[in-house]
């Protein structure tokens, strides 16, 4: 089997956010049942990147993530949710 999914489970945070990465990119909407538990990883650097590669597919499950991250997210980080929220909000967006 592909060495992916096992690493979603690595010590590594940045091993946990390049799989989750990679599973998406080459699973698409199949892999979020495999990468959604990272939504709630001990890191707030792998909650945040998770987040971010779900809501290119539109999952709703990262919403969340993305709002609680607003208060502690640095100024780049900030921008980056806030441009996702809104491209997610759509027209309701202001």
């Amino acid at each position: 089997p592909p060495p992916f999914p096992a690493a979603l489970k690595d010590a590594d945070p940045i091993r946990r956010q390049a799989g989750a990465e990679v599973l998406c990119a080459a699973r698409g909407v199949a892999a979020h049942g495999l990468v959604r538990p990272l939504l709630e990883d001990p890191k707030a650097s792998v909650r945040l990147r998770v987040a971010l590669v779900l809501t290119e597919s539109l999952d709703p499950a990262a919403v969340p993530v993305l709002i609680d991250h607003l208060g502690s997210a640095g100024v780049n980080e900030r921008k980056r949710i806030e441009e996702t929220l809104s491209r997610l909000a759509g027209d309701w967006s202001f």
